[in-house]
């Protein structure tokens, strides 16, 4: 795994790690951001995307790092705000062993982050894709169910979202019916 050559960053950018390699077996560029480790360690997934550049895939993980650490003190967890983002040249379609081995240099990245940073699935990974992660680090979250994990988050997610718009329905309107609306 080799470090992309420096960037300067802003000196009143707000995170608190930015962590960019080239994947060994991979060649892809992989962008870690740590946005606050105040409350714990930082907690977000990997997203695998495409990106006209890797400097813009390195400022959506910055962008999505900080969204992080709001969400995960608003839900009174004791972890602060990541994010991993794996970026695909516009295009690209990853073969299954391209994507094991992404995986791999992304277990690889999280790893040299000692624990101050643990990813989990996101747009563009699965369940099955951290337990491919977790060969390479123990800092994962989001394993397939067979691994002691909780599986694929999507069902959980679209019901905080039905649970949020519920809410927001009652403080307008007075009601949590979405009937009519």
């Amino acid at each position: 795994m080799s470090v992309l050559p420096e960037t300067t960053l802003p000196g009143d950018l707000p995170h608190e790690t930015l962590h960019v390699v080239k994947g060994r077996r991979s060649g892809l560029t992989i962008s870690i951001a740590v946005h606050s480790t105040v409350l714990g360690p930082a907690l977000g997934g990997c997203r695998v995307w495409t990106y006209d550049s890797w400097q813009e895939a390195v400022a959506d993980s910055l962008r999505l790092a900080e969204g992080m650490t709001l969400k995960n003190a608003a839900a009174g967890l004791n972890r602060g705000g990541g994010k991993a983002v794996v970026y695909l040249p516009r295009g690209t379609v990853l073969t299954p062993t391209e994507r094991f081995e992404a995986m791999l240099d992304l277990g690889d990245a999280v790893e040299t982050l000692g624990g101050s940073y643990m990813t989990a699935e996101d747009v563009g990974t699965s369940a099955e894709d951290m337990s491919v992660v977790a060969t390479r680090t123990a800092h994962v979250c989001g394993l397939p169910p067979s691994e002691g994990g909780v599986g694929e988050p999507s069902d959980a997610t679209a019901a905080g979202v039905y649970a949020g718009l519920q809410s927001t329905l009652e403080r307008v309107f007075g009601t949590r019916s979405v009937d009519g609306r």
